[in-house]
């Protein structure tokens, strides 16, 4: 298993203080993972906006605090604790930053549903992916986009687990992927389908990786893609494919291939006379849920979109998603 301790490579005009502040929280025994994670996003914005000046503005702040599409209230709320938590340690060092009113949880209760794609719409959105020019600046994007899709929804990973991966976690020859120190700090590795392994091997057969680029996704500086860039790929592949996109959490989002697997997952189990409940704890560790009641809500969606779903079923069969190995 790989270090516990969690490290990223900051390179934002904040990059020192940033890395001084996650050494300090993981010099105090605290598992940092998270709040590190959201400040190397921070970090990257940062870049991206070509901040200059190392004074955190109210601003910055609010551009990093505002609400995103599809984003949930905990996602977010996870985004400000990283980013306040940084402030006060500024100050401490004696900045005078001025946090500005944040409102962390929309109105009323989430009525929030996920998208379920159907199979026409995941074929479509995979043919349109499949059809993308190649770009004339030298990007590989148009080969490492449709693949992401396809690990999406042949594995149900996150998208943040997805652009992750490093090439020693893609083991083709064995058909498994590992993912390393994910969300709840969870680790898994987890068997592919045969013909998800033929599209991995004809995407490195393909792929000109850049030179000393760890990453099975990498960008032109051998780097992870950010999910910013996918998801504003993925919103222009959906009107391509004649998928309507709501505006805000209305969806579909990229994070819905994996509601997407986890449905037709369970739907598969339906038809094949699978007892669903016997299933959900095979379905919960291959998705990195720590508890079962996670991966129950799946159960509900998929009863709301198939009503043949309530069918009594049968015996877990291993032949529908193969053992997983799980690691403390």
């Amino acid at each position: 298993m790989r270090n516990k301790m969690y490290h990223f490579s900051y390179s934002s005009v904040f990059a020192k203080d940033i890395n001084d502040y996650v050494e300090l929280k993981q010099a105090m025994g605290l598992w940092f993972r998270t709040p590190a994670e959201n400040l190397h996003r921070f970090d990257r914005l940062c870049v991206e906006l070509n901040i200059q000046s190392s004074i955190l503005t109210e601003k910055l702040i609010s551009t990093w605090t505002a609400p995103r599409p599809g984003e949930s209230d905990n996602t977010r709320a996870a985004r400000i604790t990283a980013l306040k938590g940084f402030a006060n340690f500024l100050n401490s060092k004696g900045a005078q930053i001025r946090w500005p009113h944040v409102q962390r949880r929309c109105s009323g209760p989430s009525q929030f549903v996920p998208y379920i794609f159907t199979a026409d719409e995941i074929v479509r959105i995979l043919q349109t992916a499949d059809s993308q020019k190649i770009p004339a600046h030298g990007s590989q994007f148009h080969l490492i986009f449709p693949t992401v899709l396809r690990v999406l929804y042949g594995t149900g990973l996150r998208i943040s687990e997805a652009l992750r991966l490093k090439c020693e976690d893609v083991d083709l020859p064995h058909s498994l992927l590992s993912v390393w120190d994910s969300k709840f700090d969870n680790s898994r590795r987890l068997p592919i389908s045969p013909s998800l392994r033929d599209e991995l091997l004809r995407y490195e057969s393909r792929l000109r990786r850049p030179v000393g680029s760890a990453y099975f996704f990498p960008n032109s500086k051998g780097l992870p893609y950010s999910q910013r860039t996918v998801y504003d790929k993925f919103r222009d592949i959906l009107w391509q494919s004649g998928i309507p996109h709501g505006s805000g959490r209305k969806g579909p989002r990229v994070h819905d291939f994996r509601h997407t697997f986890a449905v037709h997952s369970l739907q598969k189990c339906v038809d094949a006379g699978i007892d669903t409940y016997t299933f959900l704890p095979v379905l919960a560790t291959y998705l990195g849920h720590k508890k079962v009641s996670t991966t129950e809500k799946y159960l509900r969606l998929t009863a709301e979109a198939y009503p043949a779903f309530l069918k009594k079923a049968t015996e877990l069969s291993d032949t529908v998603i193969p053992e997983v190995q799980d690691y403390d």
